[in-house]
């Protein structure tokens, strides 16, 4: 599975369609006049992370005309899943666009082609902005292309292991041994693609362990999932909120050995991390941020507006009583995601640091997309 020292990854699983649509409405557009307090409570995040700050950003002219919202990923996942339940909830208004391809990559030039006056909005993870300029040269935009407007939600990473590994691997420690014993022949780690964090926090743990663990590169989390539980996969690195459900389910059939990141999870606090289990290398310390972006040479009062409408809505008493119903809280914890708060100043500044961050990682691991 190596060639050269570099990852041969193999690509499984189904694709999605090339594009999907839904509408939403927005609420009240009194609630965008005045200012509100910052995105700092947990249910604040979740409709942060969901739809209404897009709701909240669309200029008086948009009441006529929808504003676009661009997603990246198909059906399914993280994104999808919160806009479609808050889209049932709240019918006509704010297009949402799963411009789906390039894992992720086709959003964002969807972006960059758009007209910056705030008509479309991107909500898209980080990584697509500061890892993928070190990836693919020909890329259509930088790092410093995408206009910044607010940070909305974080989330982990964790490694977890399915049925075909024996219940006595209980830790990363126990998992090397397996993996040197030569304890399956299934493939190695698998993750929702090429060229993710996942991929690269697997690589540099398969490196630092100094074992044989191949990628398994999917196209998305659902069907290495579906192969975790099937026994067909050993390892499997992916957002903590793939594991949750399984987890609550109860059985054993899935078990999280190890999270990213600098301290443990709230949602998986009996988990230690890579740092204390001995895997400290950098990059094993890694987290996926939800950002909203505008497309480049947009005015820096423009996205400084659109975030502080966002948090004007998000104080309104009918943003919290949506936030407060069971069926959206419960989908919130399944997915694992922790509040972020940040205006345009301060998520600039964190993609600045994280795109600087990425490229010895990219560097050590030597991964290009060719391998």
């Amino acid at each position: 599975m190596r060639t050269g020292g570099v990852f041969r990854c193999m690509s499984v699983g189904s694709g999605a369609t090339d594009r999907s649509i839904w509408r939403v409405r927005p609420p009240l557009f009194s609630a965008f006049s005045r200012e509100g307090p910052p995105m700092t409570s947990r249910r604040h995040l979740v409709l942060g992370s969901a739809l209404l700050p897009w709701i909240a950003a669309l200029p008086a002219r948009a009441q006529a005309a929808p504003t676009r919202l661009l997603l990246g990923f198909p059906p399914g996942g993280t994104v999808d899943q919160i806009s479609r339940h808050l889209s049932a909830r709240l019918g006509e208004g704010v297009r949402v666009e799963a411009r789906v391809g390039g894992g992720g990559r086709h959003a964002v030039e969807e972006l960059m082609k758009a007209p910056a006056d705030g008509s479309t909005l991107l909500l898209t993870p980080m990584s697509m902005v500061t890892l993928y300029p070190h990836l693919y040269p020909q890329l259509g935009y930088g790092a410093a292309d995408p206009v910044p407007v607010a940070a909305l939600a974080s989330l982990g990473f964790a490694l977890g292991v399915g049925p075909a590994v024996p219940a006595s691997v209980r830790t990363l420690a126990d998992l090397v041994g397996w993996v040197r014993a030569g304890g399956s022949s299934l493939p190695g780690y698998g993750t929702p693609g090429p060229g993710t964090p996942p991929h690269f926090i697997g690589a540099l743990f398969e490196r630092g362990a100094q074992c044989t663990l191949p990628h398994v590169a999917y196209r998305g989390a659902a069907p290495a999932m579906r192969d975790l539980l099937g026994g067909q996969l050993a390892v499997y690195i992916g957002p903590e909120g793939d594991f949750l459900p399984h987890l609550a389910a109860g059985g054993g059939a899935v078990r999280v050995l190890a999270v990213a990141g600098e301290r443990r999870s709230r949602f998986l606090p009996e988990v230690p991390t890579f740092a204390e289990q001995g895997h400290g290398a950098a990059g094993l310390d890694r987290r996926e941020l939800y950002a909203l972006f505008l497309p480049r040479q947009a005015r820096p009062e423009l996205a400084q507006q659109i975030a502080a409408r966002a948090r004007a809505v998000l104080a309104e008493p009918a943003t919290a009583a949506l936030l407060a119903e069971p069926a959206t809280a419960a989908l919130l914890a399944r997915l694992g995601l922790q509040e972020a708060a940040g205006g345009p100043a301060e998520l600039g500044e964190v993609v600045r640091v994280d795109h600087a961050a990425w490229g010895p990682i990219v560097s050590r691991v030597g991964f290009t997309p060719e391998s």
